[in-house]
């Protein structure tokens, strides 16, 4: 989500921030990244218009705690 250390809080931070680009059709740019040093499809500069209907949120913890959760847009 880009808001630096939200410990506890980075899960639902990073899942407020997916429904949010499934609800507005955007993905935000990465921040600090002007050229990836690799062929990687990163967003840079402004946000770009997606059409995306699913999305992906993993969240890792200490000692090994991970979760993942897909968020589908309605139709």
């Amino acid at each position: 989500a880009g808001v630096g250390r939200a410990y506890a809080g980075a899960g639902a931070l990073d899942v407020a921030a997916a429904a949010l680009c499934l609800e507005h059709s955007l993905v935000p740019p990465t921040p600090n990244v002007s050229e990836p040093g690799y062929d990687i499809d990163l967003v840079t500069g402004r946000a770009r218009a997606v059409e995306a209907r699913t999305a992906l949120v993993l969240a890792r913890g200490l000692a090994g705690f991970n979760s993942a959760l897909v968020l589908r847009r309605r139709s």
